[in-house]
């Protein structure tokens, strides 16, 4: 009978460098010391990409840095999100065919909208834990159809309303505000599938790509309200990524949900990519913009995204027991190094966690007192409060 084991995950993962066995060089034995490893996988893999079906900045890097997934030992990837079709379908069929053949399974895709929404059943032991994915931010042609390859969706409605504070119905021009909200029907089939996996699994974890990667701390409305009901649905855990900064960490109804997992090994070479002119508009976007940063060829992030962290979840056969971050920073090589919680950036880190999910108006603590021993490392602990 299973009783003590664990579950880790990152976030963002997407490798394309000279050296892809490096990748892990300083966190492949802490991310290799969990029981069952879940990241995200965001971006493509082929030598032939074909023209993607309309997309933004194209991330997509040769197969053989796929390789580099093999050290940290990840069973399970999201690949329900905004790149992974980069390389087009073909590269979309090579991506999913590498990871295969490195024994990890990968959910939130496929080659029609059946596939993608297949979950993926893993087993530790006697215990049965069920994975699902969906992206919520990505190009409309990157979602699977009936007869089309592609991701496993979940469209999100926004809409806008002027304020009500005194001016802005009598103030043409006025600021409104954006309320946004999971559209119905696609909630409707995400219930639908996370009851049928819960009837086949004794822990369900929901992996969703969403938010905006323009801001820190922020939480939108469509993503609180989609943690929560993948819960009352019947998931366990709730993974979020997709903002490259890290978000804030609740619990509802006891169970988990990362809001925002960051990037781990995230390579994004951006020489060659802009123009002068191309890099003055985006410095123009602000100061969390995208853009190139001096010492960090491959992390064109405000250095906020440089604080990143592994998640850990202790469970006492199907029930959890503990949950706690090791918190890592980023170098200027792009390699994710732990942390010991006493150092100063790794109490910097703890500290930007707790801060930020204050701010987000959740409620959750975190502590050092009582830290999870996750192989040689230790993880800060979080509770509901």
């Amino acid at each position: 009978m299973t009783r003590k084991w664990s579950l880790g995950a990152v976030g963002d993962v997407y490798i394309n460098r000279q050296n892809p066995d490096d990748a892990f060089t300083h966190s492949a034995d802490l991310l290799a010391s969990v029981d069952m490893l879940f990241g995200n996988s965001e971006g493509a893999y082929t030598d032939k990409p074909s023209p993607p079906p309309g997309s933004g900045w194209v991330v997509c890097s040769s197969l053989s840095n796929l390789k580099g997934l093999k050290a940290p030992g990840f069973d399970v990837m999201s690949c329900a999100n905004n790149h992974i079709v980069d390389g087009g379908y073909d590269g979309l069929d090579h991506t999913l065919s590498g990871l295969k053949n490195l024994g990890i399974r990968a959910i939130g895709v496929g080659k029609n909208v059946s596939e993608a929404r297949k979950p993926a059943i893993l087993e530790q032991g006697d215990v049965k834990v069920g994975f699902l994915a969906r992206s919520c931010v990505h190009p409309p042609a990157y979602a699977a159809k009936a007869n089309n390859p592609g991701l496993a969706a979940i469209r999100v409605v926004q809409d806008y309303r002027m304020p009500n504070d005194g001016y802005s119905y009598v103030e043409p021009g006025s600021v409104p505000e954006v309320w946004t909200t999971p559209r119905r029907e696609d909630l409707d089939q995400l219930e639908a599938d996370i009851q049928e996996l819960k009837g086949k699994s004794d822990i369900v974890v929901a992996s969703f790509h969403w938010g905006t990667a323009r801001y820190p701390i922020v939480l939108l409305d469509y993503e609180r309200e989609l943690a929560k009901k993948a819960i009352d649905f019947g998931a366990d855990i709730v993974y979020g990524h997709h903002h490259h900064f890290l978000r804030g960490i609740e619990f509802y109804n006891g169970k988990p949900i990362f809001y925002g997992l960051g990037h781990f090994v995230f390579d994004l070479d951006t020489n060659g990519m802009w123009t002068d002119e191309e890099v003055a508009t985006l410095k123009a976007m602000g100061e969390y913009a995208i853009y190139p940063r001096e010492g960090y060829p491959l992390l064109p992030f405000h250095p906020e995204a440089r604080l990143t962290l592994f998640a850990v979840i202790e469970f006492d056969g199907a029930n959890i027991d503990k949950v706690g971050i090791v918190p890592c920073i980023i170098t200027p090589e792009n390699h994710a190094v732990p942390l010991s919680l006493d150092s100063p950036d790794g109490k910097k880190i703890v500290d930007y966690m707790q801060d930020i999910t204050t701010k987000a108006g959740l409620s959750s603590k975190f502590s050092t007192d009582a830290a999870i021993k996750v192989g040689n490392w230790s993880a800060a602990v979080v509770k509901a409060v």
